[in-house]
């Protein structure tokens, strides 16, 4: 099977179908990505709170299905992950600013291997339009990532909201442009 030529044969079909879909999560990932780079620490909060939010639903929700499934080894494993889930997330959110450095560590291992990875898939893209855009949004995160971990502890202040920011508009760009290029135009 030979590959297609053609980068609009490559996608889903609903996007093949209305390639606008690109356009606007571009469109709203710069958005979202440029109110974070405004108020950083906000948009930190903002997260770590969410984050403690989903984590605490999602160890009650295992807690209740836990407690309907016969007692034995795998009813001790389901209420050990329900506590884990709960605890992260009550933690998050007791202790937001513990939850922000523990964030900011998987940011940082988070954006250098998704730079890795993207620099690949540009690589592998290449010569195929928009391969530039990508590799630079590859080589963007993974020099994000670099400069957050050898920042610790002092990025952990600032480095969610502000650095993920630039990466999102960087991630809308890139959607932009694959619209164009979809488009043919």
């Amino acid at each position: 099977m030979t590959p297609p030529n053609d980068l609009r044969d490559q996608l889903p079909g609903e996007i093949r179908q209305n390639p606008r879909f690109l356009l606007g999560l571009g469109l709203g990932l710069i958005v979202l990505g440029l109110a974070a780079v405004a108020v950083p620490l906000v948009a930190q909060l903002i997260f770590v709170a969410v984050l403690g939010v989903i984590l605490v639903l999602v160890g009650a929700a295992k807690l209740w299905h836990g407690l309907q499934q016969p007692r034995g080894g795998a009813f001790l494993m389901g209420l050990a992950v329900s506590a884990a889930y709960l605890v992260a997330g009550l933690l998050m959110l007791v202790h937001p600013w513990s939850g922000i450095l523990a964030l900011t560590i998987l940011l940082a291992a988070f954006l250098v291997v998704k730079g890795v990875l993207k620099t690949a898939a540009a690589w592998h893209l290449r010569p195929r339009a928009p391969w530039g855009w990508t590799m630079a949004s590859g080589l963007l995160s993974l020099v994000l990532g670099l400069l957050i971990w050898l920042g610790l502890p002092g990025t952990a202040l600032w480095a969610i909201g502000l650095l993920l920011g630039v990466d999102l508009v960087f991630t809308g760009l890139t959607m932009i442009a694959f619209y164009h290029s979809v488009r043919g135009g």
